[in-house]
């Protein structure tokens, strides 16, 4: 994950947010993204964090059986995911991937919906960030932790801040390394294979499996990000779902791989495993040339994680802003075309959520974690209640149908409804719960926005001009060779509201904003 990022990624990690289903059809931008770059973008926001910062926490709670839960968990965001496609993929054309669920469950679920995954980005790219800080130890034996943790979050701030077309070139150039890392040190862990290290698969007991499965559900987030551009894909119905797949199964390959080097290397007892268990099970399969290597790829990885998540995240408040959900000031773009107010306030959150990880101790991390999980876990299952409720009404709208009606849906609730008990103690999950319940409130003393500003910001949406699709069209630009255009699409002025939409209090992507569409 973002949860978290490639990239747009980022993830997530990180980080969650619906796609403007605009088409040139409708004057948004004629770029159509290649299926190679929905998948880098993809596997580039699940590995950031997923691998770097979970990893070590992972084996050394669950040992071998680390990798029955690498796939436990890969199977179980499978099911959401296509849920996830089978919804989002219902949105109109301007409409936000979410709007689908809003006239399905209500708007206010559809607020809940968003609140909870932008939770779970911004937490996500808290503990993404408090790794980075650890493994920059590596290379600095006394750097604090936390205070390089948080020069890297003001770093990625005014990054956002900037130019993002640049973003997305570079991201791409990170993830081909970082992948590239992990090959590598995965080779070496088969190389260093013995059946023997499996002798004892789950040396604290098959609950810690179930506790390690829960723990990474939100390492697999992060395919999110495909149905966030999906207005700049052509034929996205059979597209879309099949990218999400593709990357999904990469990336459980590549989990479990490197869980399988992490436990032959035998180091899971170490002192710091937790935090940098890919660095002390290199220096054992690999040497210190490995450690050097592993270490560099932690720290592109890890802050391109962040960056993907703190991307989303503020692309989420964005549109949240385009439904009249929250006030229309967050998503005020610069004019450059940066969510600046967005990013800023959920960089302060970001900066809240480290601070509490590090005064809370040697657990604090592990705490950022289950928060992040479960804002994730709520998210997802409501996605899951509506992809079962549109299944119970035969999937009416155009849009992906999943095979055998509501049996996928119905299991993905389960699945993923069993998995908040395993997370930790009973308090962490319910201080999670009540950082998504808080979602309740703000909706309850929302204040009215600008419908003029509500209107801009559609129409920035509409015409795919936001962060997030720049950075997509330059991961795009690098692994066309250059051949497909990777700036800013000409978006022309904004023309004057609507009366209509005016008087009706719209002005949301479409007629979202209002809710009298039951966006």
């Amino acid at each position: 994950m973002n949860a978290g990022h490639a990239n747009p990624a980022v993830g997530s990690q990180g980080s969650p947010s619906g796609g403007a289903a605009a088409t040139s059809a409708k004057g948004g931008s004629s770029h159509n993204l290649g299926m190679i770059a929905l998948i880098a973008m993809a596997v580039g926001t699940m590995v950031g964090g997923g691998v770097f910062a979970l990893s070590g926490m992972v084996v050394q709670e669950a040992g071998a059986g680390s990798i029955i839960a690498y796939i436990l968990a890969g199977i179980v965001m499978m099911l959401s995911a296509l849920c996830f496609a089978a919804v989002s993929s219902r949105a109109k054309p301007g409409e936000t991937g979410y709007a689908p669920l809003g006239r399905t469950l209500g708007p206010v679920w559809r607020f809940i919906t968003m609140w909870a995954f932008y939770i779970m980005g911004v937490s996500a790219t808290a503990y993404v960030l408090m790794s980075f800080g650890s493994y920059f130890r590596v290379f600095v034996p006394h750097a604090a932790a936390v205070v390089v943790s948080l020069v890297a979050v003001a770093a990625l701030m005014f990054l956002n801040w900037g130019p993002t077309a640049l973003v997305g070139k570079a991201e791409t150039v990170m993830v081909g390394f970082k992948v590239g890392v992990l090959i590598l040190v995965i080779i070496f862990g088969f190389i260093a294979f013995k059946p023997s290290f499996f002798d004892n698969w789950a040396p604290h007991g098959f609950g810690s499996v179930l506790s390690a499965t829960a723990l990474l559900f939100t390492a697999y987030a992060g395919f999110n990000v495909i149905t966030n551009v999906s207005g700049s894909v052509k034929n996205s119905e059979k597209k879309v779902p099949r990218a999400i797949i593709l990357s999904l199964a990469i990336v459980a390959a590549i989990y479990i791989g490197v869980a399988i080097a992490l436990v032959v290397s035998g180091q899971a007892g170490d002192h710091g495993f937790a935090q940098n268990g890919l660095t002390l099970a290199a220096k054992k399969i690999m040497g210190a040339w490995g450690v050097t290597l592993v270490g560099i790829a932690a720290l592109v990885s890890t802050l391109s994680g962040a960056n993907a998540n703190l991307l989303g995240s503020g692309d989420l408040l964005v549109r949240m802003a385009a439904t009249g959900d929250i006030p229309s000031k967050f998503g005020r773009l610069s004019k450059k075309g940066n969510p600046i107010l967005a990013i800023t306030v959920s960089t302060a959150i970001i900066v809240v959520l480290m601070l509490a990880a590090h005064f809370t101790g040697s657990g604090g991390m592990r705490l950022i974690v289950v928060f992040t999980n479960v804002s994730g876990i709520i998210a997802l299952i409501l996605v899951d209640i509506t992809a079962a409720k549109m299944a119970f009404g035969h999937w009416k709208t155009p849009g992906v149908k999943l095979k055998g009606g509501m049996l996928i849906p119905i299991l993905a609730i389960i699945a993923a409804a069993i998995q908040i008990p395993s997370l930790g103690k009973w308090w962490e999950t319910a201080i999670g719960t009540a950082m998504v319940a808080v979602g309740f409130l703000i909706w309850a003393f929302r204040k009215h926005s600008d419908p003029q500003e509500v209107h801009e910001i559609n129409h920035h949406l509409a015409h795919n001009n936001t962060p997030l699709h720049r950075v997509a069209r330059g991961v795009d630009y690098v692994l066309s060779g250059g051949k497909r255009h990777a700036n800013v699409p000409s978006v022309p002025p904004v023309p004057p509201m609507p009366v209509a939409a005016g008087a009706a209090g719209s002005g949301g992507v479409a007629s979202e904003a209002s809710g009298s569409a039951g966006a």
